[in-house]
């Protein structure tokens, strides 16, 4: 079963009330200290920020805050101690004492004197520690239910929106991954997120992912500043933490994730310039540092980087490149496939050129399918040609290709949104070599009744109200349409996706189809009669149910990068 067909099932949240990690601008004044960035001998990138410039009333002010802070919180400590110890005699006393451990005992009345302190202590406004809110109806292990912002969130200025961003990972790229949705994700949870509470640079990174996303499946009114204050916090995190690195000769995991991270955001929504500086230092970390990715323990050395770490740097410098057209940073742990290698031609028809600049399909399967266009029909020399693709697409698996077990730039229905239209875009391409067969000659052909069977696992109504819509209906159309099966289920969503792009007539589907791979000259009549059937066929009005925010939603932009551009146009003005 291919890796990602357990990722299908019902994905219900239930939203559960949600308090805020975050304290109130009111509740904590706004940290004089302008930021300085002086990671040390090695900075990663290069970011600067103001220069303090001497030590004003206010920072005077702001050292006696923290000051009063620590001694609060040492005071704290000693009185939890003293009662420790008062407890302890308590317990350790003879039965006498113990009868006479009333109100009047000195012991009690320290007792309850220190308890009555500490639950005055309690009661005061402890603006560094915070309730997480819980993601469906699940408890999240206890390091994720207290947050120490003060620590990943120290000097960046209060951003009303934090919350929400906040909120909006936590619901749908933290979610309780159930056996069937296994697939790696559940290291979010247990690991990642956990991590990411005590450092800074993955904190901001997995927001800044989080806010993007947000952006581009218009789930919530993200301002450029603060993609802007997420992209240069993560920077100045980086830094910081690189040097440190620097003096005592360590990296680590959570740093290396940022990077991978930050890395992967620039190439879909940022600079893909910077991608490569980000890459770049990545990979000389990875290799020289840790040892790769083989996760094998090099004697004497740090252990191999996690799971969940190598994924993530695997879909930052291994999947991403490929979707964008690039040569990967990292190589796929199995080997370069056959199937992953480039392919000719290079000329792609409209419809599937635009697949592949908005990168929403992968291009060397695109490449393939576009062999099918220089195939004539009943021709002899093209035979072999014919036979030779058909075997590569055959062998071609989306799971194979990738190397990341899932993307963390996006949410399991993403993730099985992208490996179900890789999978229908073969199947279709698989009938038409079928076809070609039985136009070449061949009595029957066995394989086109195999591809229709097999797309029966799959839900064409997922993509109703994406950006896949009009790909979809071609190759649902075409994989009907050559193997002369069309089961209930197909036709309604072909109906649907008629209404959808508005097909008026004949003319209108052979010109949609016409911008992929459409051989008329046999399949035409099969064509026609499917159309028929179709726009004879009537559906009741279709009230799509409510889905959890996608960035492949219908009427987003990709490729996405105008999400970083506009926050560049925000820190130049």
């Amino acid at each position: 079963m291919p890796k990602s067909l357990s990722r299908r099932g019902n994905r219900s949240m239930t939203n559960s009330p949600y308090t805020s990690p975050f304290t109130s601008p009111t509740d904590e004044k706004e940290d004089p200290f302008r930021r300085t960035s002086s990671p040390g001998p090695v900075a990663f990138v290069p970011f600067e920020t103001g220069i303090s410039g001497g030590v004003g009333t206010d920072a005077r002010r702001a050292v006696r805050v923290q000051a009063a802070r620590a001694s609060a919180a040492a005071r704290k400590a000693t009185i939890a101690k003293k009662l420790a110890v008062i407890k302890g005699e308590r317990d350790g006393s003879s039965p006498t004492a113990a009868v006479s451990d009333d109100e009047s005992s000195p012991n009690s009345a320290s007792s309850s004197a220190l308890e009555r302190q500490m639950k005055e202590e309690e009661a005061r406004p402890n603006v560094a520690i915070s309730r997480l809110p819980q993601t469906d109806s699940s408890n999240l292990t206890s390091n994720l239910q207290e947050m120490e912002i003060s620590r990943v969130y120290p000097t960046t200025k209060w951003h009303p929106k934090m919350p929400e961003v906040v909120e909006y990972f936590l619901r749908l790229f933290v979610p309780a991954i159930t056996p069937a949705h296994s697939t790696g994700r559940e290291d979010i949870r247990a690991h990642l997120w956990p991590q990411a509470q005590n450092d800074a640079a993955l904190f901001h990174a997995l927001l800044l992912l989080a806010a993007s996303h947000a952006v581009v499946s218009r789930a919530l009114d993200i301002s450029p500043e603060l993609i802007s204050q997420l992209k240069y916090t993560t920077l100045e995190s980086i830094n910081t933490a690189i040097g440190r690195s620097s003096q005592d000769g360590r990296m680590q995991d959570p740093v290396i994730t940022a990077i991978a991270l930050l890395g992967g955001w620039e190439l879909e929504y940022g600079d893909p310039v910077m991608y490569d500086t980000h890459m770049g230092g990545l990979t000389g970390i990875v290799n020289t540092v840790r040892g790769g990715l083989s996760g094998i323990q090099i004697p004497n050395g740090p252990p191999p980087l996690p799971p969940i770490t190598r994924n993530i740097i695997l879909g930052s410098g291994h999947d991403s490149a490929l979707y964008a057209g690039r040569t990967p940073f990292f190589d796929h742990p199995a080997g370069t496939p056959r199937m992953g290698m480039p392919v000719l031609p290079s000329t792609l028809p409209i419809g599937l050129e635009e697949l592949r600049a908005q990168r929403l399909v992968l291009p060397n399967l695109l490449h393939l399918l576009c062999r099918l266009s220089y195939i004539v029909p009943r021709d002899t020399s093209s035979h072999s040609r014919l036979i030779d693709t058909e075997q590569i697409l055959s062998e071609w698996e989306y799971g194979q290709v990738t190397a990341a077990r899932f993307d963390i730039s996006q949410t399991i229905l993403e993730d099985d949104l992208k490996w179900q239209i890789h999978t229908f875009i073969r199947l279709a391409g698989l009938g038409l070599y079928g076809f070609f067969h039985l136009a070449n000659g061949a009595p029957s052909y066995e394989p086109l009744h195999q591809c229709y069977e097999e797309s029966q696992v799959l839900h064409a109504d997922l993509f109703l109200g994406t950006v896949y819509e009009e790909v979809l209906f071609w190759a649902l159309f075409t994989l009907c349409a050559t193997s002369g099966h069309s089961e209930a289920h197909h036709m309604r969503t072909l109906k649907r996706l008629q209404v959808a792009l508005a097909i008026p007539s004949w003319a209108g589907l052979t010109e949609l189809m016409g911008k992929y791979v459409y051989p008329s000259q046999i399949l035409g009549n099969r064509a026609f009669a499917l159309w028929t059937a179709i726009s004879l066929s009537s559906i009741s009005e279709y009230q799509r149910e409510v889905r959890e925010p996608t960035r492949y939603v219908k009427g987003s932009r990709h490729p996405m990068n105008w999400v970083g551009a506009g926050a560049s146009v925000q820190v130049g003005k």
